[in-house]
């Protein structure tokens, strides 16, 4: 199970979670959605789309306190792609 909401509200930035990186804002939204929709738990998260110095857009969520809850939340998702990074 993930234990995200009540986490997420009180946690000041310090990590979050990744879980792809695409070429376009519009696609990495699209996969949020897409993600939200198969872990419902994930709504409760604040998605962010920051873009690279080389117009990669990558989707995170978070942020958590710790980076031990945050790599607990990757591990609840069972996803190959989802990474622990510094907020």
């Amino acid at each position: 199970a993930l234990a995200t909401r009540s986490h997420a509200r009180t946690a000041p930035a310090g990590w979050r979670v990744q879980f792809a990186a695409f070429r376009t804002d519009r696609t990495a939204r699209s996969y949020w959605r897409s993600l939200v929709q198969k872990k419902p738990a994930l709504a409760a998260l604040k998605p962010r789309f920051p873009r690279s110095s080389r117009g990669v857009v990558f989707v995170q969520a978070g942020p958590y306190r710790t980076v031990a809850f945050a790599k607990r939340v990757c591990g609840g998702l069972n996803a190959n792609a989802c990474i622990v990074v510094k907020a």
